[in-house]
């Protein structure tokens, strides 16, 4: 995976890859960190963007960051559609 990242930096895809490939070994706080770095180029993706703030929400509940957490369960609720 960090190939794909050192040759497509930008692809906000493998950051997000990147990502819940760290949350699974239980490394939340790099998980986050690759997060934003999909945020910052997932551009107007709702759906990827949806995907990440979940995401986010979860790491930020795994490591105890209940308010960074709400954050983004917030954002969820206000660009869900129903």
């Amino acid at each position: 995976m960090s190939e794909i990242l050192w040759v497509a930096p930008g692809s906000a895809a493998a950051h997000s890859s990147r990502a819940r490939f760290l949350a699974k070994r239980g490394e939340h706080k790099e998980a986050i960190g690759e997060a934003e770095l999909a945020m910052a180029v997932a551009g107007t993706n709702r759906d990827l963007l949806r995907t990440l703030h979940a995401f986010m929400a979860r790491a930020y509940f795994a490591i105890g960051n209940k308010e960074e957490a709400q954050k983004h369960q917030l954002w969820l609720e206000k660009n869900t559609v129903r």
